[in-house]
């Protein structure tokens, strides 16, 4: 079941401190009053919590290579140099104004 926050219309609240947070099935209808104060309340939008139980992804460059990705990373002002991936892939350098080398 997802946690949904919520916050008061208008103002705060001593009791339940403003914003709060409810455990909801997805298909539950929204909150339209708190659970502790009563007062009118509104679903706000918070970012998104994800547990993953996959090993962190390895970003190394022969990791890279041998999964056929590119990396570029800045070399200098407006410049990127690529530091995994080959020639056939794209270009060594690439430039701010479109150029490449």
């Amino acid at each position: 079941m997802p946690i949904y926050e919520y916050e008061p219309l208008v103002g705060d609240c001593a009791l339940c401190g403003g914003r709060f947070e409810e455990l909801q099935f997805i298909n539950d209808a929204p909150l339209t009053n708190c659970p502790t104060c009563d007062a009118p309340c509104k679903k706000v939008i918070s970012r998104l919590s994800h547990k993953s139980s996959l090993p962190a992804a390895d970003l190394s460059t022969s990791n890279l290579e041998s999964k056929g990705f590119l990396q570029y990373k800045k070399s200098g002002k407006d410049t990127w140099e690529r530091t995994a991936g080959n020639d056939s892939q794209g270009p060594r350098v690439l430039k701010k104004d479109g150029t490449t080398e």
